[in-house]
């Protein structure tokens, strides 16, 4: 199934008791093709049973039958598949944790103004009701072992095959694969969708125990010329994963062969070393694309396909697979222990050899972003070594992360050789009729790749620039997470991206400036290079632990760069530097975010929350940095930001790790800042008073009080008071506000000219 809405939203899922554990199949006799092609055949029981009054939870959602019939679904062999009630009933559904019900609440005002919350509840009336499962659950909802049989009518079943085709070729939901995946590895795997009729919105309900580890309640847009319903998220809770981890697997280690004898399409080999996260695992998914079809979400396009040739073990076995969904699932050749590693090889074949967005391109390919190798799913996927050979037709040059090895010209075709012995995440290949320029300085390859049509700007500018960059990151980060650094010129882009070892840039951050446009990009392009470098460090050497902590990457790297730029002398009018972007920081930060955290970013739905995240994670979140690094000053501010990356390095990384390590390096307990200022949104105004007046021994005294209202808006704060006294000298006070009112009193040896509340405007805050 493609994902098609955002991310997931914090929060804590308590399973009733009605949730199952799934039931494994005897796995010496089942059979990957034979189990899934017996639940591919999943339709209501011909005969159900009439109820009244039957009701079940399952985490924050309430589902009430208050009369009608229940229809258990089965597949060809008999195992209960999930449920189809057709009659009355009712729902509720309410999160828990305030900021769960703030972002909730947001989302409902934006995509279903029918669905008005009462006590942060919403509820509606439905007619008909679809719930497919991995595993059995809500047994107290479908049995029908009591209530009188009622068989099921022509245009009940119809209304069943008209959901139910929406369920599965307008939101593509793998239910086979994940019944059999559930079943056939057991524990507590689990995912369970509902689609409801409602009154006034027709809604999706995921609880996901197996990809995401969330639980969403969605409602839906379509568009018209696309085969595919978008979702809008309306909530998304986190679930505990209760010490399994996100998947049963992870990748540790790769080896990759990709060959193309007309840059269009060609082959795929992959050698995987795969490591199980869990005991007893008989199946393993993977996240394989089906193919890149530009004007299709359908994963079943023939429209540039990829296909599956073969997946055998380490001795040459066949090993049973399925590959739909944009999935890629596979049947163990026996149980895999907690621990233990396996390898498997995969040979695919298509014409994936596309642009970013499965154009055909005249000039370029890229595999990246998308699963172009089987993968495990997820944020959280695994970091692993790798290996990389690329073979291309002439003209096109190959580009790949990691450190080459070996390039050649091997009569009409190019072969490169790269890897990576720092575990790191998505590879990259790119190729296209390049013009290539290599530096080398400080022991850094620097390469730069970009089309015939550059200017003389790409290799006098960017080598310079990068270098520059490299050494402020270097000397105030720690060494350079990799041996080289391909600057890649990809045409389709409109931003930047940056793969391990590489930085991507859009075609308009080369151009001369031609026009207004491409001025304004090209005045960009610094900023835009110094963020992607930045993403070596904050991305790469240390790897956010999830969706949530993404500002981790984003306005670590976002701030970075900005104090990159603010170290050179830059001509702002020509250049974007630290002053303009410090400047459109604060604007888009009061003009344009919601009042929510940077920890929920990611957790609303529709295009509104693109927007959304971008003005968090590249806004916000710079701002908060910058109240933290003049809070405790440069030298230790990035004293924290080296040994936080030190203690990562190359791995996973919280917030809750960043303040361990503050509280480290700085020998008091700054928690509160980020519990304050990452986990909780709002910008504080604080009423300032003030007054400078003849002390009673000599001399003077400046005195006054700070206030913010009482409640949750309420954020600790140091707030500097700067000082200026006739003759030019100048002094810093600083009160620090650890309650919502504070008063304050500085004896002075003199009567100050001026007296200014935080003229650098250093916090995220309004004074009044």
């Amino acid at each position: 199934m493609k994902a098609f809405f955002g991310t997931f939203l914090v929060g804590a899922v308590v399973l009733s008791a009605g949730v199952a554990a799934a039931v494994e199949l005897p796995a010496a006799e089942a059979n990957l093709p034979e189990v899934l092609q017996g639940y591919r055949a999943i339709a209501p029981a011909p005969e159900g049973v009439a109820v009244r009054v039957r009701a079940g939870r399952i985490g924050h959602m309430e589902i009430h039958l208050d009369e009608g019939a229940v229809y258990p679904l089965k597949g060809a062999g008999g195992d209960v598949l999930g449920f189809y009630f057709d009659g009355h009933g009712h729902y509720a559904y309410k999160p828990e944790a305030p900021l769960d019900q703030q972002t909730f609440e947001t989302n409902l005002s934006r995509y279903a103004p029918t669905l008005r919350p009462a006590n942060h509840e919403v509820g509606d009336l439905f007619e008909r009701l679809v719930v497919f499962f991995a595993a059995p659950t809500l047994p107290e909802l479908w049995e029908t072992g009591t209530g009188t049989a009622k068989p099921i009518e022509p245009a009940s079943r119809a209304a069943f095959d008209r959901i139910w085709k929406r369920v599965t070729e307008g939101s593509y939901l793998e239910f086979d694969h994940l019944a059999c995946e559930a079943r056939m590895n057991g524990g507590k795997l689990q995912y369970v969708y509902a689609e409801i009729e409602g009154e006034k919105e027709t809604l999706g309900y995921t609880l996901d125990r197996m990809r995401g580890f969330d639980e969403t309640l969605t409602t839906f847009a379509k568009y018209q010329g696309t085969d595919v319903r978008f979702t809008r998220t309306l909530s998304r809770l986190a679930i505990s994963r209760e010490g399994e981890g996100s998947f049963v697997w992870t990748l540790k280690d790769a080896h990759l062969d990709v060959a193309t004898d007309d840059n269009r399409k060609g082959t795929i080999d992959s050698e995987l070393t795969f490591e199980a996260v869990r005991g007893n695992l008989r199946v393993g998914p993977l996240s394989l694309v089906n193919g890149r079809d530009p004007y299709s979400y359908n994963w079943a396009s023939e429209k540039n396909r990829l296909r599956v040739l073969k997946v055998v073990d380490a001795s040459g076995a066949d090993v049973p697979f399925s590959h739909r969904y944009d999935e890629l699932l596979v049947q163990l050749p026996h149980p895999l222990a907690k621990g233990e590693r396996i390898v498997l090889r995969f040979s695919t074949e298509g014409a994936i050899f596309t642009g970013f967005g499965g154009e055909t391109i005249d000039n370029y390919f890229d595999l990246f972003g998308a699963s172009w190798f089987p993968r495990p799913f997820g944020w959280d996927q695994g970091l692993y070594t790798f290996t990389l050979k690329v073979k291309t037709r002439k003209p096109y040059y190959p580009l790949a992360s990691g450190t080459t090895t070996a390039f050649r010209e091997d009569g009409d075709h190019y072969a490169l050789e790269s890897s990576s012995t720092v575990p790191v995440e998505q590879p990259a290949v790119f190729a296209g009729k390049y013009k290539n320029h290599e530096e080398k300085a400080d022991g850094l390859t620097i390469r730069l790749h970009s089309y015939a049509m550059a200017n003389k700007y790409v290799v006098e500018v960017l080598p310079g620039l990068a270098r520059e960059l490299i050494r402020y990151y270097r000397d105030h980060l720690g060494p350079y997470p990799f041996d080289e650094l391909d600057v890649v010129e990809v045409p389709e882009y409109w931003f930047g991206m940056a793969p391990s070892g590489m930085i991507l840039l859009p075609t308009q951050a080369y151009k001369p400036r031609q026009d207004w446009l491409a001025a304004y990009l090209t005045r960009g392009a610094p900023r835009v290079v110094a963020h992607e470098i930045a993403h070596q460090w904050f991305g790469h050497k240390l790897v956010p632990a999830s969706l949530e902590e993404n500002w981790l990457s984003e306005s670590f790297a976002e701030y970075l760069a900005g104090l990159a730029m603010g170290a050179g002398e830059t001509d702002e009018r020509r250049v974007v530097g630290f002053k303009t972007m410090f400047a459109e920081w604060r604007m888009y930060t009061a003009r344009d975010c919601p009042d929510l955290p940077l920890k929920a970013a990611n957790s609303m739905g529709g295009p509104d929350g693109d927007r959304d995240r971008w003005c968090l994670l590249y806004n916000r979140g710079p701002l908060v940095l910058h109240m933290l690094r003049t809070m405790v000053g440069e030298e230790k501010f990035f004293a924290i930001l080296r040994r936080y990356l030190e203690k990562a390095n190359f791995g996973p990384a919280t917030t809750e790790d960043l303040k361990a390590v503050a509280s480290e390096v700085l020998k008091v307990d700054l928690g509160w800042f980020f519990d304050e200022w990452y986990g909780e949104g709002g910008i504080p105004t604080i009423h300032v008073e003030q007054k400078v007046e003849p002390g009673a021994g000599g001399g003077f005294v400046f005195s006054g009080r700070l206030e913010q209202p009482e409640g949750p808006a309420f954020k600790r704060i140091f707030v500097p008071f700067v000082l200026d006294y006739p003759g030019g000298t100048r002094e810093a006070k600083v009160v620090f506000q650890d309650k919502p009112v504070k008063e304050f009193r500085y004896e002075l040896r003199e009567k100050p000219r001026k007296v200014t509340v935080d003229p650098s405007e250093n916090n995220l805050a309004v004074y009044r």
